[in-house]
């Protein structure tokens, strides 16, 4: 694609990078020493610290009545603070640019849209067959005691998830699709292929870049069960990044993959459907190959379209 990527050493790209993370962490800290002052006054908890931890460990919120919203608040307001707040100050005071920058390339047309929903919603029966296959992975026999933890951790996760998304009514559906589907997809879009990925072009080649910013996604999330199809999925993003010129392309396609899947578990609570998507394994080698090739030809289309219209592009501005 024919858009503005700044050029500069390797050593530049590295520095930048770090400062990236450190903007991330810094705001994630922040986030966290300011996230339990509302719930000081609204469940009137002393300002002690032992009173506050004791009101936050999951165990206890779990087993409340508010607890699942006190969740989602918590996650929200810290993806918030993590990845939309500090790459707003990234840009803003360090790289001296506006959030308009990531998107310099503008979407012509209804059909752009159409192809990134497609895309995202045809690609999971594939990617359901991925996570199959990397949950049947081990890791070597040295490194027992970390997959062991892994596990753990995995199976924690799980509990907490399921727990997030059982949701009781409507309004609470709506707040999960804000904290877990719209939050998500802009943060980490902006950091990831925003931020990671276009600095990263511009000391690598395009390729290494999109996958390495897959990496560092799929890595965050410190899941070893899912680690291959996040992987993949922030590859597919970050390919409709690198090929649209437009991160809102990215951004969309991240909030279809989240939003189905919480509308498909509320939907399964509420009796609408009989399919549990949290509970699906792999769909047959028919669905899966079919998937993965519209997917393909869905994905070919999309880039052929945006690189029509960059030709066209810069044959006006000639």
């Amino acid at each position: 694609m024919n858009y503005p990527i700044k050029r500069h050493s390797f050593s530049k790209g590295i520095s930048n990078s770090l400062i990236i993370i450190g903007f991330f962490l810094i705001g994630v800290a922040v986030a966290f020493l300011l996230v339990p002052l509302p719930l000081l006054f609204i469940f009137n908890i002393s300002f002690e610290a032992k009173a506050l931890t004791e009101f936050l460990q999951i165990d206890t919120l779990m087993e409340s009545n508010y607890g699942r919203l006190v969740l989602l608040y918590i996650q929200g307001f810290t993806a918030l603070g993590g990845f939309v707040l500090s790459s707003y100050l990234y840009l803003r005071f360090f790289s001296r640019e506006k959030l308009s920058d990531l998107s310099p390339v503008p979407v012509k047309g209804l059909l752009v849209w159409v192809l990134v929903v497609v895309i995202t919603l045809c690609v999971m029966p594939f990617t359901s067959w991925l996570i199959e296959w990397n949950s049947k992975l081990h890791f070597p026999a040295f490194l027992s005691e970390l997959e062991q933890w892994a596990l753990k951790k995995e199976q924690e996760l799980q509990v907490l998830t399921i727990y997030l998304t059982s949701f009781k009514d409507l309004g609470e559906f709506l707040v999960g699709l804000l904290v877990i589907a719209l939050i998500p997809a802009i943060g980490e879009e902006l950091l990831f292929r925003g931020l990671l990925q276009r600095n990263f072009q511009g000391f690598l080649n395009a390729h290494i870049a999109v996958w390495l910013s897959a990496i560092l996604f799929s890595a965050f999330h410190l899941q070893f069960l899912g680690f291959i199809p996040r992987m993949m999925l922030g590859a597919l993003f970050g390919y409709l990044y690198f090929w649209s010129g437009n991160l809102w392309t990215s951004v969309l396609a991240h909030f279809v993959n989240n939003a189905f899947t919480l509308s498909m578990i509320y939907l399964y609570h509420k009796s609408l459907v009989k399919f549990n998507i949290m509970e699906a394994g792999a769909m047959s080698s028919v669905w899966v190959l079919v998937s993965l090739l519209v997917t393909v030809i869905s994905l070919y289309n999309f880039r052929k379209i945006q690189i029509k219209d960059d030709i066209q592009s810069s044959s006006q501005k000639r």
